[in-house]
């Protein structure tokens, strides 16, 4: 949510808003409250505990999991899976959650539930491409450290090249293999 404070120094003013609502605070100023309201962002994401690390690395949000789901709220507090489906603030429970503290002053909670063929669908409150790009970069980096170490690899070296990121992974009793991502 966006106050934008407005003075009026003439008798007579007209102004539409489309979402959002005004708040008369005395004879000359008022505030407009754009209202926040969820953005729906279908993902490729099937990892959540990936996606946990990665919204750690991209932002630097302490994402909360739980397997059952948790509510949403609203940047007033009240909880999103309590309103109607159709409604602009509706959330379903999601499996991942970061707090509305974390993501700025006067936003909903982000949120990432899981679709019935195992990927994340984000609620999130004013999601940009370039955010959704970093993101997925992060949970793409977050898959290499997880495959690396499950065949007992370390990153040694990662570097731009070209548009492309090159992991040099090194065995733990140091031979070195290249794999690009």
């Amino acid at each position: 949510m966006r106050n934008i404070l407005i003075k009026i120094y003439l008798t007579k003013v007209y102004i539409s808003v489309r979402i959002g609502y005004i708040q008369i605070v005395n004879k000359f100023h008022f505030l407009v409250y754009l209202m926040s309201h969820f953005t729906t962002v279908q993902t490729q994401i099937t990892n959540p505990e990936q996606l946990v690390k990665a919204l750690e690395e991209a932002f630097g949000w302490q994402a909360i999991y739980n397997s059952n789901g948790q509510a949403l709220e609203d940047w007033l507090g009240k909880d999103c899976s309590l309103l109607s489906p159709d409604h602009l603030n509706y959330a379903p429970l999601c499996q991942v959650r970061v707090p509305r503290e974390q993501i700025g002053r006067l936003k909903n909670d982000a949120g990432f539930y899981q679709n019935p063929d195992g990927t994340y669908t984000a609620k999130v409150d004013g999601f940009t491409p370039e955010q959704q790009s970093k993101l997925l970069q992060a949970y793409a980096h977050q898959g290499v450290l997880t495959a690396a170490a499950a065949q007992g690899l370390e990153i040694v070296q990662d570097q731009s090249c070209q548009g492309q990121i090159i992991y040099v992974l090194q065995q733990k009793t140091s031979a070195k293999k290249t794999i690009f991502a």
